[in-house]
């Protein structure tokens, strides 16, 4: 208890030490020559922040002819078709890859259920133990196909939301483009595709 004392003590003697041998900032008197430059005069340029109150005012928006408006909604249609075909392109794609996929595995699965069931008419001759491996068997490849058609199915449900999601997207897109030009100013970007979309 006695050394933190001390400590403290220590500390505060310090600190008022240097307080008291910190010498104030100097002052300039104006100087009486007249060849004295008013910069040297003057306090240092320090830049004085802008406080604005309100929302700032919003650029004044580009205004267009009726021909180059016509131009630009043609050119928006035709950007909003090859989106939708993008989209397609790459959803059918991705269907062909679960396909082929599936269809590997399914050939797999084959394969070795195939050694499996040579393996055990091998060790086991009964008929009767051989029927019920049989059904076992049909009744897995079974399950097996649903599961597949299952999930075609989900992935197509979902390319036809996906695509339908784009189409009301891009009708209200196309409604607000033709109220910019009705007003004979030029869409904002944002309202166009994005590239790779």
């Amino acid at each position: 208890m006695r050394r933190a004392n001390l400590i403290l003590a220590v500390l505060l003697s310090l600190s008022f030490s240097g307080l008291s041998h910190a010498s104030p900032a100097p002052v300039t008197s104006p100087s009486t020559s007249p060849s004295a430059s008013p910069s040297a005069t003057s306090p240092s340029a320090v830049p004085t922040p802008v406080v604005s109150f309100g929302p700032s005012p919003s650029p004044r928006p580009l205004l267009i002819s009726p021909a180059e408006a016509s131009k630009i909604l043609k050119e928006f249609t035709r950007a909003l078709r090859s989106e939708a075909k993008a989209l397609a392109h790459r959803q059918k794609f991705d269907l062909k890859e679960l396909k082929a996929s599936q269809a590997a595995r399914l050939r797999e699965w084959e394969s070795s259920e195939r050694k499996a069931r040579h393996r055990f008419f091998a060790e086991n001759k009964v008929p009767a133990e051989r029927r019920v491996y049989v059904r076992d068997f049909v009744a897995r490849r079974k399950a097996l196909l649903q599961m597949m058609k299952d999930e075609r199915k989900a992935r197509e449900r979902e390319r036809d939301s996906r695509l339908s999601a784009l189409k009301q997207d891009q009708a209200s897109r196309l409604k607000e483009f033709q109220s910019y030009l009705s007003r004979g100013e030029r869409p904002p970007e944002q309202l166009w595709p994005a590239p790779g979309r």
